[in-house]
């Protein structure tokens, strides 16, 4: 497995959380929100401030929204977030 830009530990104190009951949850959604930062960006995920904002910000939202997630309204925000980092499309 590829080493993630965000960690569990790092992703459970943006979200402030304090069990580990949900440690799975939280490994697959910041897998997921790399993912989907990558693709939005274009290319790998480099080590960033911006970029680890929206990996965040991803997690948060994936997270607080399960059951009812607007990916719509997600991607628009990352890329937002991203568009001064996304590589150029010819």
């Amino acid at each position: 497995m590829t080493a993630l830009l965000v960690s569990l530990e790092e992703a459970k104190a943006y979200l402030k959380i304090e069990y580990d009951e949900e440690d799975d949850l939280l490994l697959s959604l910041i897998a997921s929100a790399e993912d989907l930062c990558a693709t939005i960006l274009r290319k790998d995920l480099p080590e960033d401030d911006t970029v680890r904002v929206a990996v965040l910000y991803a997690v948060s939202y994936l997270f607080d929204s399960r059951g009812e997630t607007n990916m719509t309204d997600l991607v628009e925000m990352l890329k937002a977030i991203l568009s001064g980092k996304r590589e150029a499309v010819f």
